[in-house]
């Protein structure tokens, strides 16, 4: 008897999503050759960049990732195994 009632509730589910929706009405955003910036920086990026945002959350999560980053400490062991067959 229970699925009886939900039918009429699940078909009426059904076909409301059935129902087209209204055209958005679609807003002009300007000329791509405005979203292209002319001046390039020759600045090299510096190795603690996060820090200008003076962010302590994005710090303590970059401190995590670098900690738990396991390719970064292989590749940091391959390159100290490398220097000292080097020398």
């Amino acid at each position: 008897m229970k699925q009886l009632l939900s039918l009429p509730l699940i078909l009426s589910l059904c076909f409301t999503g059935c129902k087209t929706i209204d055209t958005v009405q679609r807003t002009q955003v300007g000329h791509e050759d405005t979203w292209i910036s002319t001046s390039v920086s020759t600045d090299p990026v510096t190795q603690d960049w996060w820090r200008i945002f003076d962010d302590p959350v994005l710090e303590s999560l970059i401190e995590e990732a670098v900690i738990a980053n396991f390719d970064i400490k292989i590749a940091q062991a391959r390159i100290r195994e490398a220097r000292a067959t080097r020398d």
